[in-house]
């Protein structure tokens, strides 16, 4: 079921289990004409088809308070509660991670539209500030086919909802859920409204340092806890001065932070480190886009705007891609190995080659060669990480990778460097983690006619060998 009878997005679909009980009234196979009509229907939300779901129902009726309501017989349905009115949107995000309204219909609540997010939602914010910084001032809207843009000045009635957006397939049991209206009517009072002027991070607010939580959610705290902090400034317009980039993009999304503070351990590059004193939660994720090129000591030679949003197990800034500054880039320094090749000396190394294959595009096999060769001086014995079978992700059915070995062991020859040897346990189909149809292992290189292993049984997958250690 859904708020409309034409709605399609997955997102905005909501499951419901039909027991044998309510079969004959709202099963839809013998009852097809009952599509479109309004339902009340109470039961557990939980998981179901691993998406939010209505399960174990114990009263489904019709609006209009016709149906079966086992729980109760022969009682009508009641009426739908009138719509509270009165409210800003700081009184329906509350002080805390879940709405006091949630679940409630509410009217006549008014904002400036400050971010479209498709046809199909909006982010809005009142101008005027409660003083209470652990309110935000912010909402996320969804309302079918809006036809809104940024600085239309409107009114939203519908239901306050706690709806967990984007994440994994887990994200019913890992994320937090994003405080929605769920528009039933969406009211244009006026358009080309000047947007509200962000909250610069680090300046207007200053975000935790050292905890992400440290109450499981007993205590909203958002001077301490990071989680908190992001919470309180939820769907609303912020700003980061500058913001110096600690990692590379992935997934479009660019980590950064505010400054630097005094007594943390940074990385030479740049890059932050997590320490047992600090999860770091002054960090944040900017949401560019997957083709946005960033590396750590790089940073925005500007204000970058956006507003907070939440998906996939982490708060994200949903950036103003129009005004995005221009990204200084640091110089780079490559690393190299500090130890030298020497008669009867054993060097090793550990390389992660990520998702590495016979299938892996030249360019980057002859980085990981070349790499190998200078970077890290052409060491006797390489651990390699991330080794992939000969098709990559290709469903294939085989785990082998000695097509995959040997297109970098051939390429490092061609680059003028030794030639090595391989060896691995390979593992079973799609059992042990990474990429579908990947199969990534640990592998092993070692230089051929300088070392060689000895030849004993070698271990196979689920096999247990006994282990000697070495004197």
């Amino acid at each position: 079921m859904a708020d409309t009878a034409g709605e399609t997005d997955p997102a905005k679909l909501l499951p419901v289990q039909i027991k044998p009980t309510f079969r004959s009234e709202f099963g839809l196979k013998t009852n097809p004409d009952i599509v479109g009509k309004k339902v009340q229907v109470t039961g557990l939300l939980e998981a179901y088809f691993t998406v939010p779901g209505l399960k174990s129902p114990t009263s489904i009726q019709f609006a209009d308070g016709s149906g079966e309501n086992p729980g109760e017989p022969g009682e009508p349905g009641e009426p739908e509660p009138p719509a509270v009115t009165g409210l800003k949107i700081h009184d329906i995000q509350g002080d805390g991670h879940a709405s006091p309204y949630k679940d409630q219909l509410i009217a006549q609540v008014a904002g400036i539209v400050t971010k479209v997010e498709g046809n199909n939602a909006f982010f809005m914010q009142n101008p005027e500030d409660d003083g209470n910084p652990n309110t935000s001032e912010a909402i996320y809207v969804y309302k079918k086919s809006h036809g809104l843009t940024e600085g239309d000045q409107v009114e939203v009635d519908g239901l306050v909802k706690e709806w967990v957006l984007d994440g994994y397939r887990e994200k019913l049991e890992t994320d937090l859920a994003m405080t929605e209206i769920n528009a039933t009517e969406v009211t244009k009072l006026a358009s080309g409204v000047e947007l509200p002027e962000p909250i610069v991070i680090g300046q207007d607010r200053i975000a935790p340092t050292q905890v992400i939580d440290n109450d499981q959610f007993a205590v909203f705290d958002p001077a301490e806890d990071g989680i908190d902090f992001y919470e309180s400034l939820e769907g609303m317009r912020i700003g980061v001065e500058s913001p110096q980039v600690i990692g590379p993009q992935k997934y479009g999304e660019v980590p950064v932070i505010a400054n630097k503070v005094e007594g943390k351990v940074y990385s030479p590059q740049g890059g932050i480190l997590l320490t047992e004193e600090s999860s770091n939660p002054e960090r944040m994720f900017l949401l560019i886009d997957r083709d946005f090129v960033a590396k750590a000591g790089d940073h925005f030679n500007g204000l970058v705007t956006g507003v907070v949003s939440y998906s996939f197990s982490n708060y994200k800034i949903l950036v103003d891609q129009e005004t995005l500054p221009e990204l200084v880039e640091r110089e780079m320094i490559e690393d190299y190995a500090t130890f030298e090749q020497k008669e009867n000396k054993l060097t090793i190394a550990n390389y992660n080659i990520e998702n590495f294959s016979a299938e892996t595009d030249q360019s980057k096999t002859a980085r990981i060669a070349v790499s190998i060769i200078n970077n890290l001086k052409k060491p006797d014995i390489i651990g390699l990480v991330e080794v992939q079978d000969d098709d990559g992700q290709t469903a294939s059915g085989s785990s082998d990778a000695s097509q995959s070995y040997q297109a970098l062991i051939d390429e490092i020859i061609a680059q003028g460097g030794p030639e090595y040897s391989w060896t691995d346990i390979a593992p079973q189909y799609n059992q042990d983690g990474g990429a579908p149809g990947g199969n990534i292992r640990l592998g092993i290189y070692i230089i051929l006619n300088a070392y060689s292993l000895k030849k004993l049984r070698k271990g196979q997958l689920q096999t247990l060998l006994p282990m000697k250690m070495a004197t």
